[in-house]
């Protein structure tokens, strides 16, 4: 259960920047948030099209978008989801135009991977260090010191 809940997670963070940029798109060219919404759930057949089509049943059932928008991002547990939802409700709340905003979270959504991305790579840099010193090395020290060893023993007998 816990690899399936790390599982979803993973796919709403790899996806949610991609969604954000296709959101923008939607909004920038005239159409409702709404709308937008519809058209990640259409592109996106994956745990972020699922939630977000969660979303928008919530809506047509009579929920507020923005308490619906809410819901969602407490339940996905992603920070970077958390984050373009508190935007987009203060967003709301200040008639603030939004199609920037989307624009700048993207932004920012790539920069965090590109940074995490880094830092696995460093890490696996160090977690290469235990199977090369048990698994190559005596492989090498055999190849290196065999003749030597062999040429010993003939020398002694």
């Amino acid at each position: 259960l816990e690899f399936r809940i790390s599982s979803r997670k993973q796919q709403i963070q790899r996806s949610l920047a991609e969604a954000t940029d296709l959101l923008t798109l939607v909004v920038e060219s005239g159409m409702s948030l709404d709308e937008g919404l519809l058209s990640i759930t259409e592109r996106f057949h994956n745990a972020l099209g699922d939630e977000i089509g969660k979303v928008l049943r919530e809506i047509r059932l009579g929920r507020p978008r923005m308490a619906a928008l809410e819901n969602m991002a407490e339940k996905g547990g992603v920070s970077d989801l958390h984050h373009l939802v508190e935007s987009i409700v203060q967003s709301d709340q200040m008639g603030v135009p939004i199609a920037r905003l989307l624009r700048v979270q993207a932004t920012e959504m790539r920069r965090r991977q590109r940074q995490t991305a880094q830092e696995r790579a460093a890490q696996a840099s160090s977690r290469m260090v235990f199977p090369m010193v048990g698994c190559i090395f005596p492989v090498l020290w055999i190849v290196l010191l065999g003749p030597a060893i062999i040429q010993i023993f003939k020398s002694i007998h």
